[in-house]
């Protein structure tokens, strides 16, 4: 069996069967009246003709006779007849009879005709065909855990696998980094009285406050005079580590849907069932661990949330800088460690400046820059190792 767990964007080919198509007819029968003839009475002459019976009355004539249901009078040369009297009820009967079987057929037709149910072999049918192997229950699934059960379908049933996705992998997460990628490094300061370059400094810059190791002082081969130029040469960008998180791919949940109603009018191993829609799958369904039949080669192992145990673990990530240049780079120094009084900056872009004031009593700095980009670069994705474990499986194979 394949229990390998598509991505929950695959769709899946439902297996239909065409049903088998039937009909119903009702048979009805009628007997023709009865027709009699009956003699005379009291010496008179022989009474003959016809009876003609409807439900409720019956009238006979035979020589100006006539008869009803129920109490017949009857005359002929002024003789009377009873034969003919008994006769009329008995055809009276007969046809109420026949009134209340034709009653009862008209409401059994109407009935049958009504229905409710699925039909798959009504025109058109109200369900579809599918192949139901023995043991199995039809189901319509779909391997994303908020899909709500579609019409004709109800009874969802959440079902988690241990695996994940095809080609699912940890996910690195990254952070901007807590330093510029444009403050790290070493660089020198040169400073003069009379012009850049004579006295020079080298710092080591982390992009916070830094000390210089004593007050820059004044010019040593002027007398100590005030420095008046200044020259800094800007930092590259360099790669910093940034911030990172690791997140586990989730394991394949899904939902499956039991049909609310099964109809009538299909064939063998076949279900009338409601229509599958696009959004789910025609699959079925079955607890425990078994192959899948051939007509739903598909198979999946899964379980009910909660009884699976989860023992993967990712390897930890690695976040980089992207930033490649930078700009807007200023070097200024302070007479205080953190870095606010008696400020005193110069632009960083290896050109001779003019100090904007008197540095002699700072001793410490601070490196700025403006990156292209506060960006970082995730390392590549991995998939997770270890394995997930789970107890009492659930089967569950599709097209």
């Amino acid at each position: 069996m394949n229990n390998t767990m598509p991505s929950s964007g695959l769709a899946f080919a439902a297996l239909l069967a065409a049903g088998a198509a039937g009909s119903c007819a009702f048979v009805t029968s009628g007997a023709a009246p009865p027709t009699s003839g009956a003699g005379g009475g009291g010496g008179g002459p022989a009474v003959t003709g016809s009876v003609t019976a409807s439900a409720g009355s019956t009238t006979s004539s035979a020589g100006g006779a006539s008869s009803s249901a129920g109490g017949a009078t009857s005359s002929a040369g002024g003789g009377s007849s009873s034969s003919v009297a008994t006769t009329s009820s008995s055809v009276a009967t007969t046809s109420s009879s026949v009134a209340t079987t034709s009653s009862s057929v008209a409401t059994t037709s109407s009935s049958s005709s009504s229905g409710g149910g699925l039909d798959c072999s009504g025109s058109p049918p109200t369900g579809t065909c599918a192949a139901t192997p023995a043991g199995w229950t039809n189901v319509v699934f779909k391997p994303d855990p908020a899909f709500t059960c579609p019409t004709g379908y109800d009874t969802p049933i959440t079902l988690e696998a241990t695996i994940s996705a095809p080609g699912s992998n940890c996910t690195c997460s990254c952070d901007v980094p807590s330093t510029s990628p444009c403050t790290q490094g070493q660089l020198s300061l040169s400073l003069g009285s009379l012009a850049c370059g004579f006295n020079k400094h080298m710092l080591t810059s982390d992009g916070g406050c830094d000390g210089l190791g004593a007050p820059l002082g004044g010019d040593p081969i002027v007398n100590n005079a005030q420095y008046q130029y200044g020259k800094v040469k800007s930092l590259p960008a360099a790669p910093v580590s940034c911030p990172s998180t690791v997140t586990l791919p989730d394991l394949v949940m899904g939902v499956a849907c039991t049909p609310s109603q099964i109809g009538s009018g299909c064939g063998t191993q076949m279900s009338c069932v409601p229509a599958v829609p696009e959004a789910g799958t025609a699959c079925v369904r079955k607890s425990g661990a078994h192959p899948c039949p051939t007509m739903y080669p598909t198979g999946y192992t899964l379980y009910a949330p909660g009884v699976v145990q989860d023992a993967r673990k990712c390897d930890p990530c690695v976040c980089t800088s992207k930033a490649t240049s930078c700009s807007n780079a200023t070097l200024t120094t302070y007479d205080d460690a953190s870095c606010t009084a008696n400020p005193v900056a110069l632009t960083a872009d290896n050109g001779c400046h003019t100090l904007p004031g008197n540095d002699s009593t700072n001793a410490f700095f601070q490196y700025a820059a403006t990156p292209d980009t506060m960006a970082c670069a995730p390392s590549p994705p991995a998939p997770p190792k270890g394995t997930a474990t789970g107890t009492s499986p659930t089967t569950l194979c599709c097209p």
